[in-house]
């Protein structure tokens, strides 16, 4: 192998091992945020068990009518799979926020790189976009 190909790989190597050691470190804070984002969405969702309940007790609105409605919002977000993804509520500055490292590691796992100096082109391409 080529000098300079060996320094590519060096170079490569290195910025794997820091992204890694920035990834686990912010792996405890990802489980203290999801075991939180868990607990609002138990809340949430009870809150719109209770509202749904009471709107029906009254008389507001019948089962059939909030089966309907669903169908409608489900659609709303492009794909009828029974869910309103998060993201149809999101901005577009929300939706394009910057990978966690841990993140940016999944995603460039799955990418294929015919060379080391490709894949160094696509970490120095992604750090001139966060600058």
């Amino acid at each position: 192998m080529e000098f300079y190909d060996q320094r590519l790989l060096y170079e490569l190597k290195q910025r794997i091992r820091e992204v890694r050691t920035a990834a686990n470190k912010s792996d405890r804070s990802i489980y203290d945020t999801i075991d939180q984002l868990e607990t609002d969405l138990g809340r949430a969702i009870l809150k719109l068990h209770a509202i749904a309940a009471v709107l029906e007790e009254k008389g507001l609105v019948t089962n059939d009518e909030l089966a309907a409605k669903e169908s409608e919002l489900d659609a709303a977000d492009g794909k009828i799979d029974g869910v309103l993804h998060p993201s149809y509520f999101r901005t577009d500055a929300e939706n394009n926020r910057q990978l966690s490292p841990h993140a940016f590691l999944n995603k460039l796992e799955k990418m294929d790189f015919p060379t080391p100096r490709d894949f160094l082109g696509t970490l120095a391409k992604d750090e001139n976009q966060s600058d």
